[in-house]
């Protein structure tokens, strides 16, 4: 105020500062910061998060909190057939901004943010920020896609698609620890194919393999959803049968495996039959961890095979002395062959006139520790473990020098 000589105020002075353009200034940063908060905040989720409706829900909650009137804000990420929204998400909106994503260059769906008031985007900011996002969303989708593949084929046979090796010890692994806990039972089933080399060896590996394929959804259709079907290798698969309460179920499984494995097949306009030999391990009766099942069942399913195939058998413990007792014997007939321990009896054949017109050769094994082994016991032992062919060899050479 200013007076005049009498102290009356008879005038004012006054100083505006125009505040409009720190406001701006302030505005702008204040955006800027809760565009880098939501930018980080939906980074860090993207490295810790590997579930598309969790990532999704997390950006929703940070791009919402980003906009500069949050209490009105809705937002929508539209992804393949997926669709994610807020919760006060509503079908007529119009008042929004929006931006593609796109997957390995391609378009697959849409970030959008709507206003549910006629109120205005802070632009170009706004836009940019979900186009960073949307950008950085669809990285994410293709590298987990990528991830997920690699792991699917580390964990998974490629011919059938069914779990392999790996995965399939860290399936009976965790079944075991969880009916350990529940005192429950785990049946692991070893499936043979029989005589599926003929196959293979006649019509060649391709069609066999297309074969396998065929096998492998027949195994799939047999079993429950909680159990698992493996491929072990070859023409062997697993099959895990976890939280068991009775035996009935496992024999009634590998029933209906035989069944359905029997009827048959048409493969490229041919016509084939395959049966398939099991042999049964049951945790905890025949083993409480996931290697020794697996060598029982398959001991189980040898058994099998010799008892005529197209069958199931238990493991038991007699059969694993008798595996035990095969293998040192075998490698016994390793040792004989090389170290010529073996011995030729030769029987005269005679004809009528009781005169001698040829000879048959006769094997004879003589060990030193364990006496004379009978032929009806160590030659199926050469044939099943490949020792038929040098074991014929050794004979025809020791013949000859003898009749030399």
């Amino acid at each position: 105020p200013l007076k005049d000589t009498e102290g009356r105020v008879e005038r004012y002075i006054s100083i505006r500062v125009d505040i409009s353009k720190r406001k701006q200034k302030e505005l702008q940063l204040i955006e800027q910061l809760k565009e880098k908060s939501c930018l980080y905040a939906i980074h860090r989720d993207m490295v810790l998060e590997t579930s598309l409706q969790k990532l999704c829900s997390q950006i929703i909650k940070h791009l919402t909190l980003a906009m500069r009137f949050p209490e009105i804000a809705v937002c929508s990420i539209k992804l393949f057939q997926e669709f994610f929204t807020s919760d006060n998400y509503q079908s007529d909106l119009s008042n929004y901004i929006s931006t593609k994503i796109k997957v390995s260059g391609n378009v697959c769906g849409r970030l959008s943010v709507f206003y549910t008031e006629d109120k205005p985007f802070i632009l170009p900011d706004e836009q940019n920020l979900i186009n960073f996002i949307a950008e950085d969303l669809g990285i994410w989708f293709e590298r987990r896609n990528h991830e997920q593949h690699i792991n699917h084929m580390a964990s998974h046979d490629v011919l059938t698609g069914l779990p392999n090796r790996l995965l399939l010890q860290d399936r009976i692994t965790k079944a075991l620890e969880f009916n350990q806990r529940h005192h429950g039972m785990v049946a692991v089933l070893f499936i043979d194919l029989d005589n599926f080399k003929n196959i293979n060896d006649t019509f060649g590996h391709n069609l066999g393999d297309l074969l396998l394929k065929k096998v492998a959804e027949r195994l799939s259709a047999s079993i429950r959803s909680e159990d698992t079907v493996a491929r072990q290798g070859g023409d062997e698969f697993i099959v895990v049968l976890p939280y068991l309460i009775e035996t009935n179920v496992v024999e009634f499984v590998a029933q209906k495996i035989l069944n359905q494995l029997s009827e048959p097949y048409f493969v490229n306009e041919h016509e084939f039959y395959i049966t398939c030999s099991i042999g049964i391990a049951l945790y905890p009766e025949h083993g409480k961890e996931a290697d020794i099942l697996l060598k029982h069942s398959d001991i189980a399913m040898y058994h099998a095979k010799s008892s005529g195939r197209n069958s199931f058998r238990y493991f038991s413990e007699e059969m694993n002395l008798q595996a035990i007792e095969n293998h040192r014997l075998t490698n016994y007939l390793h040792s004989a062959i090389k170290g010529n321990q073996l011995q030729l009896f030769f029987q005269p054949i005679v004809d009528i006139k009781n005169t001698i017109v040829s000879l048959e050769i006769l094997l004879r094994w003589q060990h030193a520790v364990e006496g004379w082994i009978p032929p009806s016991k160590f030659i199926p032992l050469a044939e099943e473990s490949g020792l038929i062919l040098p074991l014929g060899e050794w004979i025809i050479k020791s013949a000859c020098l003898q009749i030399k």
